[in-house]
């Protein structure tokens, strides 16, 4: 069985923030944000780690 990223992240919750908090990293806020946007979309709720995460996202906006 073959599973591609959108599939792997909405089996793993987890993998969601993980995803999200590698882009933040590579400074690719964009990819950060479309990944966020779409966790939403999947109906899943926000964390304490998704908010530090999004927190993050913003700072990098902020200071670019």
């Amino acid at each position: 069985m073959s599973l591609d990223v959108t599939t792997f992240v909405s089996v793993y919750g987890i993998a969601w923030n993980v995803l999200i908090t590698n882009y933040v990293e590579q400074e690719q806020v964009e990819e950060a944000l479309k990944w966020f946007i779409s966790m939403s979309y999947e109906g899943l709720s926000l964390d304490a780690t998704t908010f530090v995460v999004v927190n993050g996202i913003a700072w990098n906006v902020s200071i670019e």
